[in-house]
This record gives structure tokens, sequence and C-alpha cells, in this order.
């Protein structure tokens, strides 16, 4: 009875340790073009939340991952973020080139390089396309700027948008996933937007490049003033409405935090210009103890939920009509 007992348990190990053996991923970030190493990037390997950092020849070897799927993400200051989808084998996979794009100066126009499973490269020229076609309709007295903060008005924020704003006279050129050098892109190659006289314009952007391209905040910074120049002259006679990046994260500890504090505290000048009012609303985005709101984010406490548009209306709605003549203010409203 023992000889059939240790017989079995050896069957059970032998099988045991093949069925949960351990195997590596291992390859080189390469830059854009894949012609040279990336060294000193961060790669995680997720779900097993396994990191490296790349030696200076671009290499990494992640080892004692059961088979299975996994999603390869590899990170660096000035580039884009890179994730891949992959399968490990028992045999494991070796040999793996990851293309690491770097990103352009945030104060540079730049169109959409990267397509996201969100939205594809081709995507985002329609849909500014879309806006350039609106521009050259004309009679536009409001046009909101941004990234999906911005263009989540009509989607998140519906219900506020539809019943508030007269969109015969409001536009919202809102892209997801814009950072400023994208924006800036939009602004200088939107021909339509030289027949208009917007009387305000608002501006939230900046997010993105803390996300996506990893600018510092000085950089962030330069690329809001950049595009609050770029707009200034567009439309010498009209207002900017600049708002300051918005806090995301739960946690107020969170590294981000920090940044987006630091690059709103490089553009809060900018209100001191006569033509623009600078808006930092961190403080009503926010409970006491510092975590975002609730009822005013979405889970991922980066957008805002339907109740934070009713919020954003409430901050803007006395600055719109501050700098919109009375006739205009009424085209503007409902």
């Amino acid at each position: 009875m023992n000889k059939l007992r240790k017989l079995f348990l050896l069957a059970f190990c032998v099988f045991f340790c093949v069925s949960v053996s351990a195997s590596e991923i291992s390859g080189t970030v390469r830059d854009g073009a894949g012609t040279s190493a990336v060294g000193y990037a961060d790669v995680v390997v997720v779900p097993e939340s396994q990191a490296i950092r790349t030696g200076a020849d671009g290499r990494f070897r992640i080892t004692n991952l059961p088979p299975g799927r996994y999603q390869v993400t590899v990170t660096q200051e000035g580039r884009l973020p890179e994730t891949l989808k992959v399968e490990v084998t028992d045999d494991g996979l070796r040999d793996v080139d990851i293309p690491f794009h770097k990103a352009e100066p945030a104060d540079q126009p730049v169109s959409r390089l990267k397509d996201w499973p969100w939205m594809s490269v081709a995507d985002w020229h329609k849909k500014h396309a879309a806006n350039v076609a609106r521009s050259r309709q004309g009679s536009l007295d409001v046009i909101f700027f941004g990234d999906s903060i911005t263009e989540q008005w009509e989607t998140s924020g519906a219900k506020v948008w539809e019943k508030y704003f007269n969109t015969g006279h409001v536009a919202n050129f809102g892209i997801g996933g814009d950072t400023t050098q994208n924006l800036l892109w939009r602004i200088q190659n939107n021909d339509g937007l030289k027949g208009l006289s917007p009387e305000v314009v608002v501006v939230l952007i900046g997010t993105n490049n803390f996300g996506f391209s990893k600018h510092r905040p000085d950089e962030v910074a330069n690329g809001i003033t950049a595009i609050v120049d770029a707009l200034c002259r567009q439309f010498p006679k009209t207002h900017v409405l600049l708002l300051g990046v918005l806090p995301r994260s739960p946690n107020p500890d969170a590294f981000v935090r920090g940044l987006i504090h630091e690059a709103n505290g490089g553009i809060a000048s900018l209100g001191n210009r006569p033509s623009v009012t600078y808006l930092d609303i961190e403080s009503v985005l926010l409970t006491s103890t510092g975590q975002t709101r609730e009822d005013i984010y979405t889970k991922d406490h980066l957008h805002l939920a339907e109740n934070g548009y009713y919020v954003l209306l409430e901050i803007l709605r006395p600055y719109l009509r501050k700098h919109l003549d009375e006739k205009t203010a009424q085209r503007v409203f409902k």
C-alpha cells in the first residue's frame, strides 16, 4: 500500500510540476522606426505585475511566468506608452521587439500618430474633418476646445449640453485622447476658423500629456500656453476661458496629482492677460480630504459623470454670460 501511495504521489508531483512550469518573456525595446534600441525603459507585465527596467541595450527578460495570456506595457518619460497582448507557452516567448514612439514636444503642433484600441488615427482625422466642416458653416459664438472630457459633453454630459446650450451657436471641438500638441495641430489646420469670430472659447487640455506623452509639468504648461497664444492670434477679439487641468486619481497623494498641480501653477499667470480668464476648479471637484468626488467623476476618476457636467456648467455659466453680450447670450443659452 505504501508503495502504491508513493507511486501516486510521484505521478501527481510530475503532473503538477509540468502544469505550472515557469516560463519567460524576453526581447528588445526599440524606437518607433525599429532601428535602434531604447535603453532604461520600464517594462511591466500583468496580471503578474512583474516589472523590470531595460539596460542600455534595450533588452529585457521577465521570468517565472506561468503559461498564459499577458499584457506587456512599456513606459518612459517623453515617449508614448506601448502595450502588447501576448500569449506565453511552456517554451516561453523570446525575441519580442516592442516599438516605442517618442512623444513630440508639447508646444509643437503634431497630428495623432498612434492608433489606440478606442480610436484609430483614421477616426481621429475623421473627427477633425467634421470639426473643420462645422467651422466652415459659421455662426459660432462659443467654441469648446479639448480632449475627451470636453468631447463627452455630448455623451456623459449630453442632457446638460442639450438642455442649456443652443448647438446652432455653440460647438464642441473636443477629441478624446488629445494632447496639447494634438490640439495645437487641430487649431492650426482648421481653415474654417479663419472665418469665425466667437465671443468666447473654452479650453480644457493637458491631462493626456501626463497619461500618454509622459511630459514634465513645465512642458505641459508650455503646451497649454502655446494653445492660448494660437487662439489669441486666431481670434484677437475673443475671450479665452482657460480651465486648469482637472485632478485625477482618487488618491490625494498620487504622483500625477503633484504633476497636475505643478502644471496648473505654470499656466495660472495666463489669467493676467486681459483676454484670458484662468479657472482652477480643483477645490470644487474634491472632497475635504482630497479624494475625487464620486458624484462628479466616473469610476476611472479621470472623466466626469453626468453630474460633473452640471457642476462644470454652473462654474462656466457666469463667466460665459460676463463675456457674451446680451443678444449673443440669448442665442447661446436656451
